[in-house]
């Protein structure tokens, strides 16, 4: 029987389908339809309660982060949130640029992102700030030999879900690049870590996606087919995988 969609239900449940779909694409487009100087910190630290907080050493090991094992790829990633507590230190810390690494991590004070970066000096990262919202990368590395680092951020105007997101990229990018992506879920389902081939790129790609009632997040590393398991690679993939909020 054909759907009633003159019933009052009905209009909302298209709507919110549509709402859902236009974000998704919106926030998806650059990572599965294709569509900075570096400068080292000085070795800076601030008493928290775990003790003391190291900008020259991973911030998400110094405070021992939730993590969780993606069982497809067996990499191991950051899952969930830093406590406020660690958040607020962090956002105390001085000369934190996010033109530029931060010791071996990356800090986003305003849009509350960090990352690590084992070698910080064999990269050059750009920061777009324009980007937010706009479905373009405001991050991006370029390691050379087509490996390549992305960051986008995106307002989550609609206030969709992450497994609504996901759903919806993976129905994408399964039509548009001719392969059902590999997706996992942390524990909590607040981060998805997944593997896929973007056409356009003609690209293998490694991408983790956090969704927040505010934000979207989606971190990706981009290589060819014949780079995988290249140790430029494997750091680049490390990168996303210790995405964290704060």
């Amino acid at each position: 029987m054909p759907t009633d969609t003159n019933h009052p239900q009905s209009v909302e449940i298209i709507k919110e389908k549509q709402k859902t779909l236009r974000w998704a694409i919106f926030i998806g487009a650059f990572v599965v339809l294709g569509g900075g100087g570096i400068l080292l910190g000085k070795n800076m630290k601030m008493n928290i309660k775990t003790g003391e907080l190291e900008i020259t050493k991973p911030i998400t090991e110094q405070v021992k982060q939730t993590t969780s094992t993606d069982t497809k790829t067996n990499i191991t990633y950051t899952s969930g949130e830093l406590s406020d507590d660690i958040a607020k230190k962090i956002k105390e810390l001085p000369d934190v640029n996010p033109e530029k690494f931060t010791g071996k991590n990356y800090i986003n004070t305003q849009y509350g992102y960090l990352f690590t970066c084992e070698n910080p000096d064999k990269w050059n990262i750009s920061y777009s700030a324009s980007n937010y919202n706009t479905g373009e990368p405001m991050n991006i590395i370029n390691g050379g030999n087509g490996v390549e680092f992305k960051m986008m951020v995106s307002a989550n105007e609609e206030k969709i879900s992450l497994q609504d997101l996901v759903t919806v990229l993976t129905a994408g990018s399964t039509m548009v690049n001719n392969q059902v992506p590999e997706v996992t879920y942390d524990s909590d389902g607040r981060t998805a870590f997944f593997r896929t081939f973007v056409k356009a790129f003609n690209k293998e790609a490694l991408m983790k996606v956090i969704v927040t009632p505010v934000r979207g997040y989606i971190a990706a590393a981009y290589y060819p087919k014949e780079m995988a398991g290249n140790e430029k690679v494997n750091e680049f993939e490390k990168m996303v995988a210790s995405v964290t909020l704060f």
